[in-house]
């Protein structure tokens, strides 16, 4: 017998060989992947250097950016030139210990060429998709490096002190996105082709040899792409990584407390990092960022929305800033769009790209706009979303911040959605750390304040004041009285500190220039920084000027703080400002904050409210309609006096008079009056004729509650006219379905006509769906049902309604329809359910397995599998079929709450499975499944009966296993 080679002779592994030239070609990457991947691997990590070094290229060139000049493999792969240093990056696909000391040594012989003050502005960065190194820049040694040959041990020191403090390796998401995200914001119509054309000039010019030839493509490639730019979509202020790099350090002697924190400040390290909270928030807006490009592709018309809220004062702002910052710097994004007010939003979501114009790959634009609330309210910003939503979704997110209390409104969107996170008031340890800041910063000791219900904010700005002579703002106080300027400067305090510009009326442009001269020159340790906006003045952060107002007042904030927001609010209502005027009348509604921030107690509520009502009593009703309803609330409030209240209401019923006002607010005050008033009273006749003329949001929330407050199942007579005169719309339809909430047959049969008529409209849907989960049934639902069903303009309501009538005693009738309907509508929201159903029902036909096998293979997740899996498990015809399908998850997915819900639900399933059936199933598995299933059926007993005498090994194994378990 011939003997056999040493190393091969115990190898019991049976080779696979091929017989065709397919087959050879088809194996080969199985049996030597890294021999037949190669060049594929070598090709890919070329393509991601390209791509990332053409993206900085395209940048540079197109947008406006503080890079000056731009190089690619002259000095490392790519050289980024700026007025403060010279960025080195390398990049690699794929970062391992290996390619990390290559970086390292290329950087170290860059750095040994230059002299020492060249060598200061030099800054390495290696930039990756994958991180796979077990070490850290810093913590590389030279023998690592350097693999036994010299080298000049302070030089290297030096170079790993060159790499990027912040981020010496950065991660990055495929720059693709990124070069398709600047192509769109530079104005090219159809980025893809674009630059699908400049590459193929690039690739054209490309011999490896010549460097002219390839500047050259390059360039060529540049004017290709210049020559597709329509108009530029860089609305607001487009900002990269670059932008957010702290280059210098302000006056360690002076607090900033300007109205909002600018990117400047953030330049100048004029914020504490409150590291442990920026960690958790930077973890939660990644997540949301990578969720968004799913959240998009559902397409529900919503703009997917980030936002930090909490207290006033308590640093959101500040945070926003420093999120958007490591989003860039840690390469989440390739840039971000500052933008200012509300008209700026409006023009950049207009100008981004269309989500259906788009691949499985696609760039979302992000933008970030501090304290939305302050620029837009809800409703304004619903209206506008959802205009230019209505042709297509659009590839973009917004990142913003905004107080708990603000957030509750801007939820209630329909055409948003929004991730929240939550700045939490900073505790004890986090009080200290602000004060050693402050001594830091200030130069002197810092008293020991509690927060208390103070904003940081405010504490911070009376920690400064606390235990000095001259408190922060006296001596400003002192050049406004010299100029005569204290008194106006004290009413744009007390409306600033409302979180309101003082309206611009107030202040002529002398007077203007002359308050900031005075805001500008040095003194106290704070800097307040008069500021003028398109809508009016600040002077600073509102809770900061809460503090300064209070010192302004002399002891008497309660008694002067009235009269001089009655000054404030004359003005912005003859400025014709209404979202100004109810913003600054709106924050004067909560009761504990006025007592709180100013020691307005509820003994001068009624007088406070009323001076500043007799201020602008005298102006015309049209510039002080938009504030009617506010003044009514307060009034329901028992906040006015009884002469006072009625004037109001007067006031109210005549701004009800058609073209007396808009019809957004004549709604507001409408459904104020009818709630406030009696039936047969003036007021309620007024308000009972606007409802009925009326569908805005206002009205239509009024009738519900009606219909929801009855104690019968009567139509009520005001709801029962309203859709007489408007038997149409979503509007109807809401209120029939509010009246479905206590169902007669007279209203089951107002919802079939109105489902009826509406045939073709997605409300009908919603109708239809509450009569098909209530109780009670009339002979006209399923006629009505299976007429929906024939036009189905609401999928995900088909769907719900396919599951049900599928489960239902009739659903061997929807069967055919429901297959049909099932294969038109795959990636439909609620589809596994309808397969599920089918699955339930019609097991046994192949068309429906395949579609569910098809559904399987797309939504892997357990979460989303569960119910069609469980619906196979437990089917008479799929159940072996099911199992397998399940344990082959459960073998493969995390083990969250979806994995326990399902392996309970199948080992209840194989505890009634007889004994040689689940050995059946046992050998047909793949080892991981195999082995979920005898741990389904732990117990010696139950185990032998399953796997029984056999003497193969790996049954063996097993056996002994859970037997030592």
């Amino acid at each position: 017998m011939p003997t056999q080679n040493k190393s091969t002779s115990n190898v019991s592994t049976v080779v696979k060989r091929a017989n065709t030239l397919h087959e050879l070609k088809r194996l080969w990457p199985e049996a030597q992947p890294k021999r037949a991947l190669g060049g594929w691997w070598s090709l890919s990590g070329f393509t991601f250097q390209m791509l990332v070094a053409l993206e900085q290229f395209l940048r540079e060139n197109l947008l406006q950016t503080l890079a000056t000049s731009i190089s690619v493999e002259e000095l490392s792969d790519i050289l980024l030139a700026n007025a403060n240093d010279y960025r080195l990056t390398q990049v690699k696909r794929t970062l391992t210990n290996a390619t990390l000391s290559s970086a390292i040594r290329e950087a170290y012989e860059i750095l040994n060429l230059a002299e020492e003050p060249l060598r200061g502005r030099l800054v390495f960065q290696v930039v990756c998709q994958e991180d796979q190194t077990t070490r850290a820049v810093s913590a590389t040694t030279g023998d690592q490096v350097f693999a036994g040959e010299p080298y000049n041990q302070d030089v290297f020191a030096k170079t790993l002190r060159r790499f990027d403090q912040s981020a010496p390796v950065l991660v990055s998401a495929h720059p693709a996105s990124a070069i398709l995200q600047t192509l769109w914001n530079a104005g090219v119509e159809n980025p893809v082709a674009a630059i699908a054309k400049a590459l193929g000039y690039i690739f054209a010019a490309f011999d490896g040899q010549v460097r002219d030839e390839i500047r050259s493509g390059v360039m060529e490639a540049l004017d290709s792409i210049r020559t597709s730019i329509k108009a530029p979509r860089s609305v607001g202020r487009l900002l990269g990584a670059a932008d957010f790099a702290i280059h210098a350090t302000s006056s360690p002697y002076r607090i900033s407390f300007n109205s909002r924190p600018r990117l400047e400040d953030l330049r100048l390290n004029r914020f504490i990092q409150r590291k442990e909270r920026l960690k958790a928030l930077e973890g939660a807006a990644a997540r949301w960022l990578a969720d968004v490009p799913s959240e998009l592709k559902q397409f529900k018309s919503q703009l997917p929305i980030f936002w930090i809220a909490g207290r006033r004062g308590d640093g959101k702002s500040v945070a926003l800033l420093q999120v958007a910052e490591r989003l860039l710097s840690t390469r989440r994004i390739a840039s971000m769009t500052e933008l200012r007010d509300i008209d700026e939003f409006r023009l950049w979501l207009d100008t981004r790209t269309e989500v259906s114009s788009l691949g499985d790959e696609f760039p979302i634009d992000v933008a970030f706009i501090d304290d939305l609330p302050v620029v837009a309210d809800a409703g304004t910003l619903n209206t506008f979303i959802d205009n230019v939503f209505f042709r297509d979704d659009r590839a973009a997110a917004l990142l913003t911040c905004g107080t708990s209390e603000d957030l509750a409104d801007f939820k209630a969107m329909t055409r948003a959605v929004i991730e929240t996170v939550v700045i939490r008031p900073p505790d004890g340890p986090e009080l200290d750390y602000f004060r050693d800041w402050l001594e830091t910063r200030t130069g002197g000791p810092i008293e020991k304040l509690e927060l208390a219900d103070n904003s940081l904010a405010a504490w911070l700005f009376d920690s400064i004041r606390s235990g000095r002579k001259k408190p922060p703002g006296e001596t400003l106080r002192e050049k406004l009285e010299k100029e005569g300027l204290f008194e106006v400067a004290r009413i744009a305090a007390a409306v600033n500190a409302c979180g309101v510009p003082a309206p611009r009326s107030l202040f002529s442009e002398k007077v203007v220039e002359r308050l900031s001269t005075i805001f500008a020159e040095p003194s106290d340790t704070v800097t307040l920084n008069l500021e003028v906006f398109k809508d009016g003045l600040r002077i600073g952060h509102s809770d900061a000027i809460q503090s300064l107002y209070k010192s302004w007042s002399g002891g008497e904030t309660a008694k002067q703080f009235g009269p001089d927001l009655a000054v404030g609010l004359r003005a912005i209502c003859k400025e014709g400002s209404e979202r100004l005027a109810r913003q600054l009348l709106g924050q004067l509604m909560d009761r504990k904050n006025l007592r709180r921030r100013f020691g307005v107690g509820q003994s001068v509520l009624i007088e406070f409210s009323e001076a500043i009502w007799e201020a602008s009593a005298d102006l015309p009703l049209e510039v002080r309609a938009a504030v009617i309803p506010l003044w009514l609330t307060l009034g329901k409030a028992t906040r006015l006096s009884a002469q006072v209240l009625a004037d109001v209401r007067r006031d109210g019923v005549a701004a009800l008079k058609v073209g007396a006002a808009s019809d957004r607010l004549q709604a507001e005050i409408a459904q104020i009056l009818y709630v406030t008033s009696k039936h047969g009273d003036r007021e309620r006749s007024a308000a009972e004729a606007v409802i009925l003329r009326s569908v805005d949001p206002k009205v239509i929330s009024t009738l519900k509650k009606v219909c929801e407050k009855r104690t019968d199942t009567e139509i009520p007579h005001l709801v029962a006219t309203w859709l007489r005169r408007h038997p149409h719309g979503p509007a109807a339809a809401a209120i029939i379905q509010a009246l479905l909430s206590k169902p007669s047959e007279k209203i089951l049969n107002l919802a079939c006509d109105f489902v009826a008529r509406n045939l073709a409209e997605a409300s009908s849907g919603d109708v239809l769906w509450s009569v098909a989960v209530g109780g009670l049934r009339t002979p006209r639902f399923y006629p009505i049902v299976n007429r929906w069903l024939n036009v189905a303009p609401d999928p995900i309501i088909a769907a719900r309604l396919y599951s049900r009538q599928l489960r239902n005693s009739r659903g061997d009738n929807y069967v055919t329809r429901a297959l049909a309907w099932a294969s038109r509508n795959m990636n439909v929201k609620g589809i596994h359910e309808v397969l599920a159903a089918l699955v339930v029902r019609a097991g046994k036909d192949r068309e429906v397995i395949a579609l569910t096998h098809q559904w399987l293979l797309t939504h892997p997740t357990l979460f989303d599998a569960n119910p069609l899996l469980l619906s196979m498990v437990k089917s008479d015809h799929r159940r072996n079929e099911g199992l397998e399908l399940a344990l082959g998850l459960l073998d493969k997915e995390p083990k969250d709450e979806a994995w326990r819900y399902l392996f309970h639900q199948v080992k209840e399933e194989l505890a009634s499975m007889p004994p040689q059936e689940a050995k059946r199933l046992e050998r047909r598995l793949p080892r991981g499944p195999a082995n979920i299933l005898v741990q389904m059926l732990r117990g010696t007993a139950r185990i032998a009966e399953i796997i029984g005498p056999s003497s193969d090994g790996r049954a063996r194994r097993r056996r002994q296993k859970y037997r030592h378990s």
